[in-house]
């Protein structure tokens, strides 16, 4: 809050709409993620904000899936499947960090997805003999599937693997943005690891073998998953403190 109200948010004092003010002024201050997580629970500065809890909704690992979609190589054993999901924002750069991934899990033994979002990356992607390109998917009917997710640090793409217990390999593409702080924090909280965007194909292949074999990791995230699941729905919580300041006269006529 301090640095956004410092940099780009004085460009909206001279209508008044100074985002440190506002925040002061409102009859609620709701922050829509999960407060055990955050970083800033404990920060002075947010002790009238309320923790909502977040909008995501996992289920369980493995609760779709069906004994035919199991991927499978070789004499019948399972291989980890991992999804790929950047930012559906065409940030400058893409192509490349999408490119060196899948150059990554191409030299591994696993099948892997990798959704683009429909973004214009300017140039073809193309994917290998275990890794599928697709231009959108539905990541909440996948993610139940996966062992790992690859993701750009997005607030909402985090939290939902996080919500059906999925570890993440953050590598954030936009340094401007709170990619890099979410990283940061799902790496502190033990539930994955966060490389640079400029991460070579050597460092992403490294990271991903650490994840898949890490036990202890990838209880963590099941048990974040699970604890995750068992809160109240973020957006009803959220709903339900709003339609309280209006019911009680709160906000303006």
């Amino acid at each position: 809050m301090r640095s956004f109200d410092r940099g780009p948010g004085h460009l909206l004092r001279p209508w008044g709409l100074r985002p440190a003010a506002l925040w002061g002024h409102a009859a609620e201050r709701l922050l829509l993620t999960d407060a055990e997580l955050d970083p800033g629970r404990n920060a002075p500065a947010l002790t009238a904000y309320t923790w909502t809890g977040t909008t995501e909704v996992g289920s369980a690992p493995g609760a779709l899936r069906e004994p035919a979609e199991t991927a499978r190589r070789g004499e019948g054993e399972d291989v980890p499947r991992v999804l790929v999901a950047l930012s559906s924002t065409d940030f400058p750069g893409m192509l490349r960090v999408y490119r060196r991934i899948v150059d990554a899990l191409s030299g591994l033994p696993l099948e892997a997805t990798v959704t683009t979002g429909g973004v214009d990356l300017g140039g073809e992607l193309e994917g290998g003999p275990n890794v599928e390109v697709r231009g959108w998917a539905d990541h909440g009917e996948l993610l139940p599937h996966v062992d790992l997710m690859i993701g750009h640090g997005g607030h909402s793409s985090t939290m939902k693997a996080l919500a059906h217990g999925v570890p993440l390999l953050v590598v954030p593409v936009n340094p401007t943005a709170d990619q890099r702080l979410v990283g940061r924090t799902v790496q502190r909280a033990g539930l994955g690891r966060c490389l640079p965007r400029t991460a070579g194909p050597e460092r992403i292949r490294g990271a991903v073998r650490e994840i898949l074999v890490d036990d202890e990791l990838r209880a963590r995230a099941a048990a974040c998953g699970s604890r995750l699941r068992s809160l109240p729905p973020g957006a009803e919580t959220a709903a339900g403190r709003i339609l309280a300041v209006t019911e009680d006269g709160g906000l303006p006529g």
